[in-house]
């Protein structure tokens, strides 16, 4: 075991959340418990309790890392005052969720936290997603009040959430991804009345 002096609580807590990380890529989210992140890093189980608060505490971090990391991906697209952007966006996420599914899953369905109790600045994650989107409606539809466009961003957001989820199960198959695909770009289509 590692020594305590040997690491700062920073240091071990990026270790933890590297090692929960690892293991969720893995052997998927039902396999992360607590021992075993502790054998994977070295320390005992009681340093990681020194650094998280619980294992709740613990996932949030893991799943805040995942958000941040599907904020940057639907970043990435190019936005200008088009529905394709709404398109590309949809894309990006579906991509992330195929690509990264067992981190992914980990957002949506741990018995770890419970959403009621979601902490603000992690609320405040989770919001960015759908602000990505609700930007882009203000975009498209400047007339809008803004707390319309939010309302449509909202409900957008969810049918493009949907989707992933009906979807996407982990396995790499590419009718499936290509099937969704198609389903999205219908969905946003629809949703901003561009029928093509």
């Amino acid at each position: 075991m590692a020594r305590r002096y040997e690491h700062s609580q920073e240091e071990i807590k990026a270790m933890v959340l590297q090692a929960a990380n690892q293991i969720i890529v893995e052997q998927g989210a039902p396999a992360l418990n607590v021992r075993k992140i502790a054998k994977h890093i070295g320390y005992t189980v009681g340093s990681i309790y020194m650094v998280f608060e619980n294992m709740a505490d613990l996932v949030l971090h893991v799943n805040a890392k995942t958000l941040d990391e599907i904020a940057d991906e639907l970043n990435k697209v190019e936005m200008g005052s088009t529905s394709r952007d709404l398109e590309e966006i949809a894309k990006a996420y579906l991509m992330f969720a195929h690509l990264n599914f067992n981190r992914w899953s980990m957002l949506f369905g741990n018995r770890f936290v419970d959403s009621e109790h979601f902490p603000d600045w992690y609320r405040a994650k989770m919001n960015r997603l759908e602000e990505i989107i609700t930007k882009q409606m203000a975009r498209l539809h400047p007339q809008n009040s803004p707390q319309h466009n939010q309302r449509i961003g909202n409900a957008l957001w969810g049918g493009i959430h949907g989707v992933c989820l009906l979807w996407i199960n982990g396995k790499p198959d590419k009718k499936a991804l290509e099937e969704a695909q198609e389903t999205l770009l219908i969905l946003v289509r629809t949703f901003v009345g561009e029928q093509r």
